[in-house]
């Protein structure tokens, strides 16, 4: 009989971080406990210490890893440096909810738990990541005036696209039209407002975003 493979072997951060979704999908929460989660895994909490600290630090790096994915794919790819920050924003807002379709159970589900009625930990602990990233296309969108500098309002771009984040992904969780295609439809209405209202119009796209939600989300 062949020796059984030891359990400190097949431990590593991602597959903790793989049946951690896996028992999140299935049950709609969290594990009662690191001990409970342990126990279902044959490990010891020490095991899971070695790597994570808690639940939320596993819900934060999952969702963590889908942003970096995603904004590293716009910023990394040489073609599309020549495109707009606008542009490259668009194109971000749509690797991002095509990398959340891997595994939307747990981003619905972890969304909409988080949320209640406002971020939770996992969500805050995002943010600063994201906004971050998000603060080297306002800089460049300044820089080159495709972003307009205003007293005030400008220390705030980053965080006004973080909301648009949030919006894009809210929808998406709750979307069920074939193919996504209303959350398609919704990115690029709401990416186009929100950088209108950065540079210097805005009407054409609120009243065209406005309708669209008026007809699909009355």
């Amino acid at each position: 009989m062949p020796a059984a493979k030891t359990k400190k072997a097949k431990v590593s951060a991602d597959s903790l971080k793989h049946e951690y979704i896996r028992y999140y999908c299935r049950h709609g929460q969290s594990p009662a406990s690191v001990f409970a989660f342990c126990d279902d895994q044959g490990l010891t909490e020490g095991e899971f210490y070695d790597f994570y600290t808690s639940f939320e630090q596993i819900e934060t790096e999952v969702w963590k890893s889908a942003f970096d994915s995603a904004f590293e794919q716009v910023q990394n790819d040489e073609a599309l440096k020549e495109l707009s920050v606008r542009d490259r924003f668009l194109t971000f807002s749509f690797a991002w909810v095509e990398l959340l379709k891997q595994h939307r159970s747990f981003y619905q589900l972890n969304f909409k738990n988080q949320w209640s009625p406002l971020p939770g930990s996992t969500l805050k602990s995002l943010r600063g990541h994201v906004k971050s990233a998000f603060q080297t296309w306002v800089i460049e969108g300044s820089s080159n005036g495709e972003i307009e500098r205003r007293f005030k309002m400008s220390d705030h771009y980053d965080e006004a696209l973080w909301i648009l984040l949030l919006f894009i992904t809210g929808f998406w969780v709750k979307d069920e039209s074939a193919g996504f295609e209303k959350s398609d439809a919704a990115i690029e209405k709401s990416v186009n407002l929100a950088f209108d209202l950065l540079s210097k119009g805005s009407v054409d796209s609120a009243l065209d975003l406005g309708k669209f939600l008026f007809q699909n989300y009355r």
